[in-house]
């Protein structure tokens, strides 16, 4: 798992953007919330939101960020 924390250089960046303008952005485009009731990031949602206008207009760093946070809970398990 050395691999892992080598790909997060800043864990934790993309929840506090969430938590911030880019929740908002997320909500408005998507009409889905952002996180479960158990807090965790509700991957559905990052998934539907990739096919939005509004995440082709995000910087390349966000959408990497989104997009490894869908590929490290695919592969989770």
């Amino acid at each position: 798992m050395d691999w892992i924390s080598k790909a997060i250089k800043h864990p934790g960046s993309l929840r506090k953007k969430l938590h911030g303008h880019l929740g908002r952005v997320i909500i408005g485009a998507t009409k889905k919330p952002i996180f479960t009731k158990s807090g965790d990031i509700n991957i559905n949602t990052l998934k539907q939101f990739r096919t939005t206008r509004a995440y082709h207009e995000l910087d390349k760093i966000t959408k990497q960020q989104i997009n490894l946070a869908i590929t490290l809970r695919r592969i989770r398990k």
